[in-house]
């Protein structure tokens, strides 16, 4: 019996440094498993055999909150392995640094994204089965998209403007400075500047807007419409040399003295031939239809000067 007792007691001192203390720990480190004939894992662990070591590794659903905390003043770690080896290129790490910032990067040293101000040195994509980014928080301020040129380069921007409640596409990083398009609530694009096309561009599907004309001076943002006469009516232009290139389409409406007139002495509407004879106004000189249907179109060519494009229908000088 005592024989029996002492072989036991050898066994379990043989088994103990076969072991080794870390084995008792969850068999960590390089633990001897040629002493087992089998191995089982708990639920959610894969263990196997590599030699005398043993691999495991999991995929458990955890619930409740998680903590990764770092040491005082060090980031909190939690490190996504792709695979056991040494290499870390294809690993990804996920921090919580002291100084606030949230980032996702690869490996130990990769570029990281900043998901605190979401700085990005790569592509973003947006999927999804309708996907939009949404900027701003209703907030009442200016938010949009800025894109940053090169330096020296040229900014621009897409916003909106919160002080005047448009959107605008412009030139530099903030709204309402230098926009160059702006879209308001009425869906009404105003172009801020000019619209140029490349010569081999056209133009349709519009159509010319209108506007009944009353005793009234024309402004430049009237420029392109065609004003038709509903009465006796006067319609004064504006001095040529501030609005060089503008257009307006003149038409009696009815069968009343419809009189144009320049914005003061010195402007001069140019020459035209009417029914055979050609009228030559001087300097503050009106011209008028009385027709129905009569028309004529004008344009400021010069400082003091509109010239007649086209005109239909008896028109004559009125000093």
């Amino acid at each position: 019996m005592k024989s029996v007792k002492k072989m036991i007691v050898f066994f379990v001192v043989l088994l103990i440094s076969t072991i080794g203390y870390a084995g008792f720990q969850g068999f960590s480190g390089a633990t001897n498993l040629k002493i087992f004939q089998s191995i089982k894992c708990s639920t959610g662990l894969t263990c196997t055999r590599e030699g005398d070591k043993l691999l495991m590794t999991s995929s458990p659903t955890l619930a409740g909150t998680i903590v990764v905390q770092g040491a005082e003043g060090a980031a909190g770690i939690l490190k996504l392995e792709a695979d056991e080896s040494d290499d870390n290129a294809d690993d990804w790490q996920i921090s919580s640094l002291s100084t606030g910032t949230f980032v996702v990067q690869t490996g130990a040293s990769g570029t990281a994204v900043d998901l605190t101000t979401w700085t990005s040195t790569g592509d973003v994509a947006f999927g999804g089965t309708t996907p939009y980014v949404t900027v701003g928080d209703a907030g009442a301020e200016d938010h949009g998209i800025a894109f940053d040129g090169h330096s020296g380069g040229i900014d621009f921007n897409i916003s909106n403007d919160d002080s005047v409640d448009l959107l605008v596409i412009g030139v530099g990083t903030a709204a309402g400075t230098t926009d160059a398009i702006r879209i308001d609530a009425n869906q009404i694009v105003t172009f801020v500047q000019e619209v140029v096309g490349l010569g081999t561009d056209t133009l349709s599907g519009f159509l010319q807007k209108q506007t009944a004309s009353t005793t009234v001076s024309l402004t430049a943002v009237q420029c392109g419409q065609t004003i038709v006469s509903n009465s006796t009516d006067v319609a004064t232009l504006p001095e040529a040399s501030t609005v060089l290139g503008c257009r307006y389409t003149f038409v009696c409406g009815t069968a009343d003295d419809f009189d144009v007139n320049p914005a003061d002495g010195t402007d001069v509407i140019g020459v035209a031939t009417s029914s055979g004879a050609t009228i030559t106004p001087s300097a503050g000189d009106a011209v008028r239809c009385t027709d129905l249907g009569s028309s004529f179109t004008l344009e400021a060519v010069g400082a003091n000067l509109w010239a007649f494009i086209s005109h239909n229908g008896v028109i004559t000088d009125v000093n």
